[in-house]
Parts: structure tokens; sequence; C-alpha cells
């Protein structure tokens, strides 16, 4: 793809008042956001979380609904291009391909990334999908393949057991030698000019930064706990 120009941010999982506001913040204004429910097949419950938080901070909500409805294809492009902030909750990663696929959203929103201005948040399968990994089977026991937006892994829910079976995922995983995963409501911020910050909404959970080191060929794991947001780009000296 094209070079990225949008802050992207990958989130743990869940939401809260604290993400909402933060992630609006980055707009620079109060955004107009599109929110695609899609990997939890267009349900009540999602939209309305998800619309309670970021209406409260956002010029107008777009909800896009691509399992419940059929929406016009011909509309969706300006809907996307609409977008300050594109929005992706959690759910199955399998609904968002095959989903997007079929309507070419994920063309739409791969443009978008591309465009500075933008703001996209992904949480659980949302972030997944926007990595070099995504969970095809619940709690974290086989990987596949997202859209390699951000040049690194990713995995949510860390702070929980069920998910530490990415540990196993990255011993045979090696390329590309980064990879983050977050708990709920946490999670990494990466700006166009290709660093990484962490972003910690309001539930106290970490972040933890994953580097591969050739010279002993493993994977070196780093935690970062909860508190103010700080740059956790790998340096040229590997800190």
């Amino acid at each position: 793809m094209k070079e990225i120009k949008a802050q992207i941010v990958l989130v743990g999982g869940s939401s809260s008042l604290t993400m909402a506001k933060k992630t609006c913040e980055l707009c620079g204004k109060k955004p107009h956001v599109v929110i695609f429910p899609t990997a939890r097949a267009d349900a009540p419950e999602i939209i309305e979380e998800t619309c309670g938080f970021y209406s409260k901070f956002a010029e107008s909500v777009d909800v896009i609904k691509l399992i419940a409805e059929s929406p016009e294809i011909d509309k969706l492009k300006q809907r996307i291009e609409k977008a300050d902030l594109i929005y992706i909750p959690g759910g199955a990663t399998a609904n968002i391909k095959e989903a997007w696929a079929k309507y070419g959203v994920d063309k739409y929103v791969l443009e978008a990334i591309c465009k500075e201005d933008k703001v996209i948040v992904g949480s659980s399968a949302g972030a997944m999908v926007l990595s070099y990994s995504c969970v095809e089977v619940d709690c974290g026991n086989e990987y596949a393949g997202g859209y390699e937006v951000i040049p690194a892994f990713f995995s949510p829910h860390y702070q929980l057991p069920d998910w530490k079976g990415f540990d196993k995922f990255l011993e045979n995983n090696t390329e590309p030698k980064l990879a983050f995963s977050a708990g709920d409501d946490a999670g990494v911020l990466f700006t166009p000019d290709g660093k990484y910050y962490t972003f910690f909404g309001e539930e106290g959970n970490s972040v933890w930064r994953f580097v591969y080191d050739e010279s002993f060929a493993k994977w070196q794991r780093k935690e970062f706990p909860h508190g103010d947001d700080t740059d956790i780009t790998v340096s040229a000296e590997g800190a």
C-alpha cells in the first residue's frame, strides 16, 4: 500500500469514554466519526455502546452496517471519505474480512489510511486486522494474516491468560521483528513518522512490546504499565 499518513490506534479491547475522548482529540477538532460494527455482525448492543461514547465528543456519527443491512454500494466510498475518524470495534475477524471484501470497504479504508488528517481506531479484532496478525479462533489460539497496515504483529486482551497463546505464535513467526499486545482499554498509537506510543484509557491495563533479537534468536518482551502515554519506539540501539 501507499505511505501511511493517518494516525492509527490499536486497542486491546473494550471501550471507554476516556478512549473515545482521546481518539477524537487526535483529530484536532470535533470529528465526523464512522463506525463499522462488522466484527459483531452489526449487533445493536455494540452500536449503542460505541455511539454512546463517540457521540459525546464527535460532530456526528455514521454507523455503516454491512451484515444486518445491504448498504448502497455507490455511496459507501463517499461515507468513508467523509470520516475524520474511523472506528472498528471487536468481534470476529472473519466477519470483517468477508464483509469488507464483499462491499469493497477494505479498499476504501486502506485508501483513507493513506490520507492526512485521518484517525483510524481498531479495537480487538478491529486492531488485529490492521496489523500482521488476527485471530480466527477465539482466545488467541489460531492466528491468520491481517491487512498488514501496521508493520508489526498485534494481539488484544493480553491481560487474560487465555490470550497468552500469542507468545507461542511469535515463536514461529519472526517477520516482522516487532509485535505489540495490550490489555482491554489500553493500546498503541502509530504515527505517520513511524513512531509508536502507549495510549491508555481508564481500565488500568498494560501495553507490551516484543522485539525479536536475532543474536539470541528470541523475542524480548517489555511491559509498559498503565500511566502517562509515552514513546515506545524501538531506537537504533534497540532500547
